[in-house]
């Protein structure tokens, strides 16, 4: 390669820290996409269960279930739709509580990848 075809290309500072941000809210993006998979997958056998149970007993409808887990009903149904994944520790441990199972069986850990 000749020194003639060697393009250097120069950013300004602020065209640097816009690119830096860009990379941030990418890296976000992407962190988002796999709560809200990891959330869906943890919702679905949540749900599984809770209807499995239900045919059983009637102690296991979503609004009994969010009662023992310690949220409200709507709260557990925005972990359901997909309009929160912020799902804390203590609230997934409840939930598998209140339906009479460990955490790590409604986890799937094919979803999970928190290397990044």
């Amino acid at each position: 390669m000749d020194r003639q075809s060697i393009h250097v290309i120069k950013k300004t500072q602020a065209e640097l820290e816009q690119d830096l941000k860009n990379d941030v809210i990418a890296e976000r993006e992407m962190g988002d996409t796999e709560d809200y998979r990891w959330m869906k997958a943890f919702m679905e056998k949540v749900e599984y269960l809770r209807q499995e149970r239900l045919n059983v007993s009637s102690e296991y409808t979503q609004k009994k279930l969010a009662e023992k887990a310690g949220i409200g009903l709507s709260t557990y149904k925005d972990y359901l739709s997909g309009n929160s994944d912020n799902i804390k520790l203590k609230t997934a441990i409840n939930i598998a509580h209140a339906l009479r199972c460990k955490l790590s069986d409604l986890i799937d850990e094919g979803t999970i990848d928190r290397t990044h």
